[in-house]
Order: C-alpha cells, then sequence, then structure tokens
C-alpha cells in the first residue's frame, strides 16, 4: 500500500480504515483496508486484527481489555496473549462495528507450503471462532475478503487432481481449514453463516478470482480480495442491495 499515491489511498468523502502489517515483516507482505461513503455510513467502533489483542491508534490498552460498552466483543477465548499478538502480527484482518451489522474484513494466509500450515490453521480458527462468538451475541456478521479456501471442487478446477494425489480422499478432508470453512457455513448441522455466492448460483462452474502464476491460470473461487461474501442469518436479499 505504501506505492499507492495519496489521492487513491485515501479518496474524499470515504471514512477510510486501514490496516497494515507489522514492520518486522518485508514491506508490502500484507495489508487490509475497508472504505465506508461517509454519506451512507460510518462506523461505530473499529479494531485491527482478530484476537482483540492489539491497541487502538493513541492507545495502550488492548480491545479485549476495555470497558465492554467500547468493545466490540466476542474474542476468542483458547489463545495466550503471545499467541494472539502472533496471528494479528500480519496486518490480516479488520473489524467495524457498524451498527446493524458487524463487518469483519479479512486476507487469510494462503496455502503456499508446509512451513505456514500452523499460522494458517490457528488464523482460520480463530477469524471463525470469532464470527460464531459475535452471532452467538446476538450480531449479525458479514464477513468478506481473500479468506484463501475453496470449500467444494466445484469451487476449484484442481480439486480433481488434488484428490486423485491424495488417494481418492475427499475434497474437504484435503485441509483441515476447509473442513473449518464448511463447519461455519449452511447446511452444515454446525453452519451460522451462508456464503452469498453460492446461494445464488448453485451450480454455476468457473467462478475462479485467483490467478496461478506458477501454473499461468485461474484455479480457484473464494481466492481474490471481495470474491468472498458469507453472512449470518438466511437475509441474502439484504446483499444483493449491497453488492
Amino acid at each position: 500500500m505504501a506505492r499507492i499515491e495519496n489521492q487513491y489511498l485515501l479518496p474524499p468523502l470515504l471514512y477510510n480504515i486501514i490496516k497494515l502489517t507489522n514492520h518486522s515483516f518485508s514491506s508490502g507482505y500484507s495489508g487490509v483496508a475497508i472504505y465506508t461513503r461517509q454519506s451512507k455510513i460510518s462506523p461505530i467502533k473499529a479494531e485491527e486484527g482478530i484476537t482483540g489483542y492489539l491497541t487502538g491508534p493513541s492507545s495502550s490498552t488492548s480491545y479485549i481489555s476495555l470497558p465492554t460498552s467500547k468493545q466490540i466483543g466476542g474474542y476468542p477465548t483458547h489463545l495466550t496473549r503471545d499467541e494472539a499478538l502472533h496471528l494479528d502480527s500480519e496486518g490480516r484482518a479488520i473489524i467495524l462495528d457498524l451498527g446493524a451489522f458487524i463487518l469483519i474484513g479479512t486476507y487469510s494466509p494462503a496455502n503456499r507450503d508446509s512451513s505456514r500450515d500452523e499460522f494458517r490453521t490457528a488464523f482460520v480458527q480463530a477469524l471463525f471462532e470469532r464470527c460464531r462468538n459475535l452471532i452467538t451475541m446476538g450480531r449479525r456478521v458479514v464477513l468478506l475478503g481473500d479468506l484463501n479456501i475453496a470449500r467444494d471442487e466445484i469451487d476449484s478446477a484442481h480439486a480433481r487432481e488434488a484428490m486423485s494425489k491424495a488417494g481418492g480422499v475427499s475434497f474437504k478432508e484435503l485441509s483441515e481449514c476447509r473442513m473449518m470453512f464448511d463447519r461455519l457455513l449452511e447446511p452444515h448441522q454446525e453452519g451460522v453463516m451462508v456464503d452469498v455466492c453460492r446461494e445464488w448460483w448453485p451450480e454455476r462452474g468457473g467462478m475462479y478470482t485467483c490467478w496461478e502464476q506458477r501454473k499461468r491460470c485461474s484455479i480457484c473461487h473464494f481466492l481474490g480480495l471481495l470474491s468472498l461474501l458469507i453472512l449470518s442469518g438466511r437475509n441474502t436479499s439484504k446483499a444483493r442491495e449491497l453488492w
């Protein structure tokens, strides 16, 4: 984001929430930005990260330690402080309380190689726990961004190849993150959210939004910023207005 000119990074008439990666990582490593039109809606509360252990601007108090009235809430409960700070060190999530709903923008770690599997799984687990906790609190939740997970075979151009290499294992079983994602979504018995794309186009194929540089082809739906829109509840008609 440091290479983007200010006129594009900070456009007029928009409320800007930008989270960049921790400076201990290389420039351009990761980051998330959310823009809301000031004439329509502005955040009531905003938090960086998914765990609640980061601090806001000009504050030394973590979000999770603030009075309840100033928290967004729903924080994961299974993490130590060091684990939480590690997960939130790469600038991968912003959470806004917009009154009518909670908006979570995320850039989830990609499945590149085994060295990142532990971090990726822990991040996705904490992200989905935050979603579930907020929904349990009675909040409506919108999750969008680059989740880097294809839920079903129809969402991945290389699903059959991957299953064949794994000896016939089902597509969902190939990834712990994919199984967690499946459990988050309806119609799974544990599901509490709806994949708006598949709600509208349940059988449409070829909806791939990630360009695989090594194979020089687009391989997987749910990869690519804003290609994923997940809502809690069944009122997806409102999502068409937002979209």
